[in-house]
């Protein structure tokens, strides 16, 4: 077996992993919300339940494909293979990008901000 095969079948097994997992994923989030609903007969957190964890599992799932495009572009034999692999990464980690923000409701690199700011706001008002 040579280095390109060999990748080729790593990259196909990372895909099948990204591919379970939203698929699983997707599963989980329908059964836990099914069972919040039964729980607290809320639609609107069976319905909140339902799109943090399908979206939980598209992130992870992307994750793996964009893994998967980028070690397949170590192999890319032309110009052209390499241009499609870049933007299919560009797209994918965009997607990635807007789950994150339609999920957690800020950008990912301001997570550590606004924790900051409530802890120094915390500070702040034990101190006055």
């Amino acid at each position: 077996m040579n280095f390109i095969s060999a990748t080729e079948s790593v990259v196909r097994a990372i895909e099948v992993a990204g591919v379970v997992v939203i698929v699983f994923g997707m599963l989980v989030a329908l059964v836990y919300a099914a069972n919040g609903l039964v729980r607290d007969r809320s639609w609107e957190n069976a319905y909140t339940r339902v799109r943090h964890g399908v979206g939980r599992a598209l992130l992870l799932g992307l994750d793996l494909l964009i893994a998967s495009e980028i070690i397949r572009s170590i192999v890319a034999e032309s110009l052209e293979t390499t241009a499609a692999l870049g933007l299919t990464i560009v797209i994918r980690t965009f997607l990635s990008l807007t789950l994150t923000i339609e999920i957690e409701g800020e950008l990912p690199w301001r997570r550590g901000h606004a924790l900051d700011q409530s802890r120094k706001r915390r500070s702040d008002g034990d101190a006055g």
